[in-house]
């Protein structure tokens, strides 16, 4: 069809090329025209019949396209906000097992934990906080934290009540060395460690959070080992540290306020036999029962001390000669009144007390003490039982005062090897009796600090009356046996034939002593009957 109109077409462009077309030819070709129109009209019908239908096959198609698309859409959409429906759960499951974890932790740490919002109201607290405030959270949420306690300085008194303006000004806080007090709302006070650092998120200050840590056992820990090392544990006396950290205080303070004190030292005269022959329990009661006594005679403020085994010390404050006096009296007969008795055995009980004055501004600590214990021990020389006051003047007292310096210069002269050993020949009295060998007795020497040499009678009575003579005469047998083992290794010296060797009263009660010579036999290989002590 289409190619006869193509055809009708170029004829009718050949014609025309010619010149003009007749009315026979155009009506031919209208003819023609209508002709070929109408074999097209069913066609075109066709053609329009069947891209209708085409067209609405398209738009069912899309149509459907479109519905498969978005119901392909909606599910992704469920799909995915499900999902993020599953995320945010498991999101807000995992926070809130956080958050429960932190509120367990919290309530089960033993410190108290506040949180506060950026105007310093209360938000939160734990248990542990709870119990520190004696108030619950649900009573006092949204207030102001400053009104719920009050913080004091132990030692100054001083209120701290900017505490939270400066944790919410982003300035931290921490702990003090030493505890503070927390005022509770009823007034009880607790001591407390405290921590606080404001709470920062993204920069910006939303609160701040106190830890507050309950120092009431720590205290009373720290009070316990303070009382322990500073007072007796068997008597609950102060011991001998403290008391004489009070007297040294005392002495210091004489030229700064004219004051006049008095210092005692009270040593039991029958507490050895009590412990010997009922033993230590039998002693230890004893001691409990004198310290009651002689505490119940003092007044109040002054001190009394177990200075160790059976001495005790008084320091009387603010007190005379003559006060003085009539205090250590009245201690001493409270001690002889005491009627003592373990097991149905009785005991009479004395003490010897040395007092000596606090007032002179010139003296140390350590010629107080000296000077009460050279009064007490004078006390006991006297017969015991009785009060011994120490005065300058007394020769006896400046004796004993002389032989107390010799301990310590004695201690130093053994560790420092500065005893001497002379030898003095024992010559027969008879000029017709030959004996082999020289008979010698040994002497000894002490050199000084400034090196000149210091007879026996300036030094034994002193080492005689406090105990040092057994390890005096050890240090000279021990250098004796050396100095005849070397002789005896040198032919050229002169034999020995006898040494003797001076030893004292207290050295022959030794037990020990008889193994130590048979040690100093052996070690040297001197022979026995060569000794004469």
């Amino acid at each position: 069809m289409i190619l006869a109109i193509e055809r009708l077409g170029d004829d009718m462009h050949r014609r025309l090329e010619n010149g003009p077309a007749s009315s026979a030819e155009i009506g031919l070709w209208k003819a023609q025209i209508h002709q070929l129109d109408r074999r097209i009209g069913p066609l075109a019908k066709a053609f329009s019949d069947s891209l209708g239908e085409g067209s609405r096959f398209i738009k069912m198609a899309l149509t459907a396209a479109n519905l498969a698309t978005a119901a392909l859409l909606i599910l992704l959409a469920v799909w995915r906000t499900r999902k993020l429906m599953k995320q945010r759960q498991a999101f807000q499951n995992a926070l809130n097992a956080e958050r429960e974890r932190a509120q367990i932790t919290l309530a089960s740490i033993g410190q108290a934990v506040i949180s506060t919002d950026a105007e310093g109201r209360l938000d939160y607290m734990n248990a542990g906080a709870e119990r520190l405030l004696a108030c619950p959270l649900a009573a006092t949420k949204g207030k102001p934290v400053a009104s719920l306690f009050r913080l004091v300085d132990k030692d100054s008194g001083v209120e701290e009540t900017d505490l939270i303006t400066r944790l919410l000004a982003g300035e931290p806080r921490r702990s003090n060395v030493r505890p503070q007090l927390l005022e509770r709302l009823d007034g009880s006070v607790v001591p407390v460690a405290l921590n606080g650092a404001p709470l920062i998120v993204s920069g910006a200050i939303l609160g701040c959070v106190l830890a507050l840590h309950d120092m009431t056992r720590e205290q009373d820990y720290i009070e316990r080992l303070s009382w322990q090392a500073s007072h007796d544990a068997l008597t609950g006396l102060v011991n001998r540290r403290d008391f004489e950290n009070r007297l040294a205080g005392a002495i210091s303070e004489a030229p700064q306020r004219p004051r006049r004190h008095a210092l005692m030292y009270l040593d039991l005269d029958q507490f050895k036999l009590v412990n010997d022959t009922c033993g230590h329990a039998a002693g230890d009661q004893l001691l409990r029962q004198i310290s009651v006594l002689l505490a119940n005679e003092l007044p109040p403020g002054d001190i009394l001390a177990r200075l160790g085994g059976d001495e005790f010390g008084v320091l009387l404050f603010d007190c005379d000669a003559d006060c003085a006096a009539a205090t250590a009296e009245r201690l001493r007969a409270t001690v002889q009144d005491l009627h003592f008795s373990w097991d149905g055995r009785p005991f009479n009980i004395s003490v010897s007390i040395g007092m000596v004055e606090v007032a002179n501004a010139g003296m140390t600590l350590e010629e107080v003490l000296r000077a009460a214990d050279v009064a007490c021990y004078m006390a006991k020389e006297k017969g015991r039982n009785r009060v011994q006051l120490h005065n300058d003047g007394d020769t006896a007292l400046r004796e004993r005062f002389g032989e107390m310096a010799w301990v310590q210069r004695l201690h130093a002269a053994l560790d420092e090897n500065r005893f001497r050993l002379h030898a003095q020949e024992i010559a027969p009295l008879r000029d017709d009796i030959a004996e082999a060998g020289a008979h010698i007795e040994i002497l000894l020497r002490l050199t000084d600090e400034d090196g000149s040499f210091v007879t026996p009678q300036s030094f034994i009575p002193a080492a005689e009356r406090y105990g040092l003579m057994p390890a005096i005469d050890r240090w000279v047998v021990r250098n004796t046996f050396a100095i005849l083992a070397a002789r005896l290794a040198d032919p050229q010296a002169v034999p020995v034939s006898t040494c003797a060797i001076n030893l004292s009263g207290a050295t022959f009660g030794d037990e020990t002593f008889l193994g130590f010579m048979r040690e100093q036999f052996a070690a040297h290989a001197i022979a026995p009957e060569t000794i004469s002590v």
